[in-house]
């Protein structure tokens, strides 16, 4: 009865201990886990096994859901069990797709709500072992350069080879091609069609280039798969073809008929083949262009005769011609005559004079203290009056009548007629330098105002006149008068002149004039032939 009673009291106090709390109050940990697995190699075509650790730590009872990550494509991965306890077993199937090399791969692990990976571990996948081995045979190619079709980048010569790959006891490899000993002139930026097989057959283009020499060619065709190495001779032969083309003039400057053509020129020929030079420079002519010397470019087809000395332009308005030939006997490398003899009859600048009166709308003068009839009087007047106040005096001319192509002016004279003095123009001790009437290079436009006394002149002036006579008074203005043509169209095809003394006034209280006819004088033929005037002499074709 005892021994029961104390049996019951243990069993009493063991439920309590197994039901109270740790001695910090809470319930124990789960515990965690990690993976690991080991690095295999595998051959292209087959499948590997290698065995997953799961480590487990604390009380952590789950099992494990395992997962790959990292595999290239064509491997596959299969676990067994996939859910785990403590290992499982991991095979990798890997197809025929797969490169050979080595893949970094990754194990994860999920499992009470926990998800881990394993250190990276390698995966090595090796090449086939290939059995048996292989041989090339390689059909010739015949090819025939059209060596005027080829200079001229019209096609390229070409032919194909069949290549043959045989595979002995069961040799299954991949066959990588390539081709060697190509000689210049062959072009060998074709690939094979295919390059890498796994077949029993491939295919090559060859093209040619103008520069390849013809002949026999002993090329090279090696195949190469894994440690495996062969070749066989590939002949390529080179024929030319004969050339019966006759070469052409295509260009020839100056052409005939050409005119107004400088006296620096060169004569450019440029044939459609590449030429004797000899022969070519024998064929040309001349009777009136002299001495020459000849020099050839691009590639022999293009040649240039230079005279010795420079061309003449004419020294009036009749033309001056030249004439140059080229005959049959000039030959191309091949020795074909010349298709197209030339005769060529060309002209320079000729040598042309115009004489241009002045605007009589636009001839005038102004008056420092204006208003001042400006225009419409027959004459000009520069110097001052009785107040000391001066006088300008303008000319315009309309230069339109002038030709476009014309090639320079070679002089211009601005004429005027000094028709009256009045008080002590050009006289006095200043006579020297201050007396002096200057003309200036200016442009006024379409209309004269007294905005244009002051305005600004173009370059510097220059002396006109100091004599104190009646008569012409001449200066030349070929530069002005260049200029003014080079820029007609923002001139309005204008050549505007402003006649002045040196100092505006004497300051002796009395007139001080010269008078000028101007471009709106004269009733008859008589009294006209006394308007201003500019001489031009040009060049034009």
């Amino acid at each position: 009865m005892k021994n029961w009673k104390i049996g019951l009291v243990l069993g009493f106090m063991a439920l309590l201990i197994t039901a109270c709390p740790g001695p910090s109050g809470t319930t124990p940990e789960k515990g965690d886990f990690s993976l690991q697995a080991n690095s295999l190699s595998i051959t292209i075509g087959q499948s590997g096994t290698t065995a997953v650790t799961i480590t487990r730590t604390g009380n952590f009872a789950d099992l494990v859901n395992l997962s790959l990550i990292g595999q290239p494509a064509g491997v596959t991965p299969s676990f067994n069990p996939s859910s785990a306890d403590t290992t499982s077993i991991l095979t990798l199937n890997v197809d025929n797709t797969v490169a050979a090399g080595n893949y970094n791969l990754t194990l994860s692990g999920t499992a009470a709500g926990k998800t881990h990976n394993s250190p990276a571990f390698t995966l090595t996948v090796k090449p086939k072992q290939n059995n048996g081995s292989f041989s090339l045979s390689a059909s010739n190619i015949d090819i025939t350069k059209d060596a005027v079709a080829l200079a001229n980048i019209e096609s390229l010569a070409s032919g194909t080879s069949s290549i043959i790959i045989n595979r002995e006891n069961g040799f299954s490899g991949v066959v990588h091609l390539e081709l060697e000993g190509v000689p210049a002139g062959v072009i060998a930026s074709q690939k094979f069609t295919p390059n890498d097989t796994t077949g029993s057959s491939s295919s090559l283009n060859l093209e040619i280039e103008a520069n390849a020499q013809a002949g026999t060619h002993t090329l090279t065709v090696k195949g190469t798969s894994g440690g495996k190495t062969a070749t066989t001779p590939l002949i390529l032969t080179i024929s030319d073809k004969a050339d019966t083309t006759k070469p052409k003039i295509i260009v020839a400057v100056p052409q005939d008929g050409a005119k107004g053509v400088p006296d620096n020129s060169k004569i450019v020929v440029v044939f459609s083949k590449e030429m004797n030079k000899q022969s070519a420079e024998d064929a040309f002519s001349s009777n009136d262009i002299g001495a020459v010397s000849f020099s050839w470019s691009n590639g022999g087809k293009t040649m240039t005769i230079t005279p010795a000395t420079k061309l003449k332009y004419s020294t009036n308005a009749v033309f001056k011609y030249y004439n140059y030939n080229i005959s049959s006997t000039a030959k191309d490398l091949a020795g074909n005559s010349l298709e197209n003899a030339l005769t060529v009859k060309f002209s320079t600048y000729r040598t042309f004079y115009k004489t241009l009166i002045s605007e009589k709308s636009l001839d005038g003068f102004l008056h420092e203290n204006g208003p001042f009839p400006a225009t419409g009087e027959g004459y000009i007047v520069v110097g001052d009056n009785n107040s000391n106040q001066y006088f300008r005096g303008f000319l315009s001319f309309d230069i339109s009548s002038l030709p476009n192509d014309l090639l320079k002016i070679i002089s211009s004279e601005l004429n005027a007629y000094q028709y009256k003095l009045e008080g002590g123009a050009y006289a006095g001790p200043d006579q020297d330098n201050l007396r002096v009437l200057d003309v200036y290079h200016l442009n006024y436009g379409t209309s004269l105002d007294n905005n244009d006394l002051d305005a600004g002149v173009i370059g510097v002036g220059q002396k006109f006149n100091s004599a104190p006579t009646i008569g012409w008074k001449k200066r030349v203005v070929t530069s002005w008068t260049q200029d003014d043509f080079e820029n007609r169209n923002t001139r309005h095809n204008k050549s505007q002149y402003r006649f002045n003394f040196v100092r505006k006034t004497d300051n002796d209280n009395t007139v001080d004039v010269a008078y000028f006819r101007s471009g709106d004088y004269g009733a008859n033929s008589g009294q006209k032939a006394f308007r201003p005037y500019l001489r031009i002499k040009y060049l034009a074709p």
